[in-house]
């Protein structure tokens, strides 16, 4: 069996030195980062209509349309006897 040489037994240390301070370096910004985005995605939604907003209102503007017509009298309807 052959060992590593000294450079890669070196390399191997430095990165098991490192990892762990780099698994919680993730676990400790992680979050501030999730929030950061959460606050800029709302402060953005202050600003412009998303848009699942923009989809919803125009699948709404139809359908309310021919029941604003449903309720108007129409133009042949026959005069209110008097």
């Amino acid at each position: 069996a052959k060992w590593p040489s000294r450079q890669e037994q070196l390399s191997i240390l430095v990165g098991q030195i490192l990892s762990p301070g780099a698994n919680l370096s993730a676990q400790l910004l992680g979050p501030g980062k999730m929030l950061n985005s959460q606050i800029k995605k709302k402060g953005e939604g202050a600003e412009e209509e998303t848009p699942v907003e923009a989809a919803v209102e125009a699948a709404a503007a139809p359908a309310e349309a021919p029941a604003a017509s449903a309720d108007a009298p129409s133009a042949d309807a026959a005069p209110a006897a008097e």
